[in-house]
């Protein structure tokens, strides 16, 4: 690997570094919840028109609807729950916490 393609392998990675941690600030986090509510709003994605009935054409309830999207998007990718009609998913299984290992 050449000086000039090593340089350009480093800015490439300050580059991805900065974008992560943009991407986890809370501005980065808001903006990409929003962006994923329009996004279900606009093609009124199945697995959100499963979950909120279709999307209002009144603005201030779109806004609503948007809103309560972009929160089951965002768990939906944090989850990585990806089935394009189910909104959440299966409920998740419980353990038994660990603070009451030992008790009773």
């Amino acid at each position: 690997m050449g000086a000039l393609s090593g340089r350009r392998a480093a800015a490439d990675r300050r580059r991805l570094r900065r974008a992560k941690a943009s991407a986890r600030s809370p501005s980065g986090t808001a903006a990409r919840k929003d962006r994923i509510g329009e996004h279900a709003a606009g093609h009124a994605l199945s697995w959100a028109v499963n979950a909120l009935g279709p999307v209002p054409a009144d603005p201030a309830d779109r806004r609503d609807w948007q809103q309560r999207a972009s929160s089951i998007g965002a768990y939906r990718e944090l989850s990585g729950h990806d089935h394009p009609a189910d909104p959440i998913g299966p409920e998740p299984r419980h353990r038994r916490p660990r603070h009451s290992r030992g008790l009773a």
